[in-house]
């Protein structure tokens, strides 16, 4: 698993315990919160809607 979401320091991680799980939850969080000030700025650009609900 940790070779697929390789990088930003990902690899350290794994070495200090953290596992599959935790290193993906930690990967989609990170989506989520990109997606969510995307959201926001595109909004507020007047160019549509938000599309994710806090």
């Amino acid at each position: 698993m940790v070779d697929v979401i390789e990088g930003a320091g990902v690899t350290e991680l794994a070495a200090r315990g953290w596992t599959a799980v935790e290193l993906a939850a930690l990967a989609g969080a990170n989506v989520l919160r990109v997606l969510r000030v995307t959201d926001v700025a595109f909004a507020a650009a007047g160019n549509g809607t938000p599309l994710l609900v806090s």
